[in-house]
């Protein structure tokens, strides 16, 4: 039974995401967050994301013009993991080791090798506490939702759902492809996660990437000659738009460049995550943390809709 919630009372201090008052036990989805960014060759900071949207969710409007009232399934944030926050500080500080270095000084080097194995195990580590927490919560039939981190976050994320759910398939919204091997030397950089899923995740059907515009020959040629993967790029789309094609048709077209498309097609989002939201750390400047909360509510409603959790509008 739902409970009781008050749209216009402010949050209290005890309260949860979005300011929602339940706990792990009563909620449908569980939202993992991982505070990790050791990989990161541009600038880093997207292990503050997962912090800063819980921060900004309290001021979340729940009405949808989409989605019935998601919060009343019980919305839960389970609490940042100390030793994965201390693990990502460490790794992070060898990782600047190797991005400062050149190849040719990292080859030689064995000081070097030794630090680019550490930030693999790390890396590991962060894969295998990943797998497990999903796995838990998928076990009680609830959603394991991650909250990153960079984009190599959700790989032990993916390997749990592909597991209970084996034929799944990807939608992968970006500006990067993010397939490319072992990136730097790093096993499981944030540029490899795609790369890693669809050589090591046998359960992955398909792979739809939308919107992508930046990636390297390496990484058009691992998608030209991968047969489950479908990659919309956003050239592409741009000129399909100045010949004058809708957008819903394009949508239609690439099954489902929109979430709401997904939903209304009749496709099940079983699980998905959300990563790469990094806070500027000027304060007052909360605009990261406020489009991915919201960002984070809209995926979760639809999600529950597809489920027939709830009700479409």
């Amino acid at each position: 039974m739902a409970k009781e919630i008050d749209l216009n009372a402010k949050a209290s201090s005890d309260d949860g995401i979005f300011g929602l008052p339940y706990n792990e036990k009563e909620s449908t989805v569980i939202y993992l967050p991982v505070p990790w960014d050791v990989t990161t060759s541009y600038g880093n900071g997207t292990h503050k994301g997962p912090k800063a949207m819980l921060n900004a969710s309290a001021q979340i409007d729940f009405f949808d013009l989409d989605y019935i009232d998601a919060f009343k399934t019980g919305l839960f944030m389970t609490k940042e993991n100390s030793n994965i926050k201390k693990l990502n500080k460490e790794g992070r500080k060898l990782a600047e080791k190797i991005i400062e270095a050149s190849e040719n000084e990292i080859k030689k080097s064995k000081a070097l090798q030794k630090t680019l194995a550490k930030v693999n195990e790390y890396s590991d580590k962060l894969n295998d506490y990943v797998y497990k927490e999903t796995k838990r919560v998928l076990k009680m039939n609830k959603m394991s939702v991650l909250v990153g981190g960079d984009h190599s976050t959700p790989f032990g994320a993916i390997k749990a759902y592909a597991e209970k759910y084996e034929g799944m398939g990807i939608l992968h919204f970006d500006a990067h492809s993010d397939t490319r091997n072992a990136y730097m030397g790093f096993n499981h950089s944030h540029a490899s996660i795609m790369h890693n899923v669809m050589t090591k995740i046998s359960g992955v059907s398909k792979l739809v990437q939308v919107g992508i515009r930046d990636f390297c020959q390496e990484e058009y040629e691992f998608i030209e000659s991968h047969k489950k993967i479908k990659t919309f790029f956003d050239a592409k789309l741009a000129e399909r738009k100045m010949k004058g094609e809708n957008f819903q048709s394009i949508a239609r077209d690439e099954l489902v460049s929109i979430v709401k498309e997904i939903v209304d097609s009749g496709r099940t989002i079983v699980g998905f995550d959300l990563v790469e939201v990094a806070p500027s750390g000027v304060k007052g400047d909360e605009w990261d943390a406020n489009v991915g909360m919201r960002l984070l509510y809209k995926l979760t409603s639809a999600a529950l809709a597809s489920q027939g959790l709830i009700a479409k509008r």
